[in-house]
């Protein structure tokens, strides 16, 4: 289990075998209506990419 310090904030997360780059983005159109949301651009989607995108 990876865990993000820097993050206050609930993290979903989505995995899988397909799909997941499609499904983040259309969870985040749909979550961005009602709150401020974070992606990670394009399918940069491993732990470090992530933190690294999170600390910019």
């Amino acid at each position: 289990m990876i865990q993000f310090k820097v993050v206050k904030r609930p993290v979903i997360a989505i995995t899988g075998s397909a799909g997941k780059t499609t499904t983040k983005e259309m969870m985040a159109s749909i979550l961005q209506k009602q709150c401020k949301v974070f992606k990670t651009k394009y399918n940069k989607n491993a732990p470090l990419d992530i933190v690294r995108q999170i600390k910019k």
